[in-house]
């Protein structure tokens, strides 16, 4: 539209415009927070993933006494502490194989997440 003198833009126009930036712009904003979140919970069950496997191939759970072996081990992530709480049971599975059981539970944002895994391994 064309003011009194022809040229330029109304203050209804720009307010329009201004109004779908704006909706356009938290509507991003939106996404990529949502992305955000979701990749830093991939990044917390993978470390898990990875702790899991480093407990086993160091046989650290067969270290603890009796069948079950709970510890809590840091680790930092995206520049925050995380608390990973383990808890490993171990049973006889066949004469010297030993069944581990690993779960692995953290926290983020208020919400507990749990990792679990199984392997046997044979004892010397």
């Amino acid at each position: 539209m064309k003011n009194s003198e022809g040229t330029g833009f109304t203050l209804v126009e720009v307010l329009i415009s201004i109004v779908i930036l704006a909706i356009f712009l938290f509507g991003l904003l939106y996404a990529i927070s949502t992305s955000l979140v979701y990749s830093t919970k991939n990044v917390l069950r993978n470390e898990a993933t990875k702790l899991a496997d480093e407990l086993i191939e160091t046989k650290v759970c067969l270290s603890g006494n009796g069948t079950t072996y709970t510890t809590t081990i840091d680790r930092q992530i995206r520049n925050s502490r995380v608390i990973y709480y383990v808890n490993c049971t171990i049973s006889d599975f066949y004469n010297k194989v030993k069944k581990i059981d690993l779960k692995i539970t953290w926290t983020y944002k208020g919400k507990t997440y749990t990792y679990e895994t199984s392997t046997l391994q044979e004892q010397p």
